[in-house]
């Protein structure tokens, strides 16, 4: 049996991401979530602060994750990659 387990890899990711301190969920994305217009940055302020955040990282590094160990995390990863402006 090959065991990959990913107990220290995806608190390393929430921690680069500040995002340590995010509520934890016992479910993927549903698949009838759909993203909306509201969601995005509105205005040139939150655009600003958008810009800040390695997006492309923080997709990378799902993916990584999602490939390896978690394919049950496909749908929300694909639909947050979606977002990059």
């Amino acid at each position: 049996m090959l065991w990959l387990p990913q107990e220290k890899y995806v608190p390393k990711i929430l921690e680069r991401f500040s995002m340590s301190e995010a509520n934890p969920v016992g479910f993927a994305l549903s698949t009838n979530c759909k993203l909306n217009a509201r969601q995005f940055p509105k205005g040139e302020k939150e655009k600003v602060e958008m810009r800040k955040v390695p997006y492309a990282s923080v997709v990378g590094s799902l993916m990584y994750v999602m490939v390896c160990t978690r394919p049950d995390i496909t749908f929300g990863v694909e639909m947050v990659s979606r977002i990059y402006e």
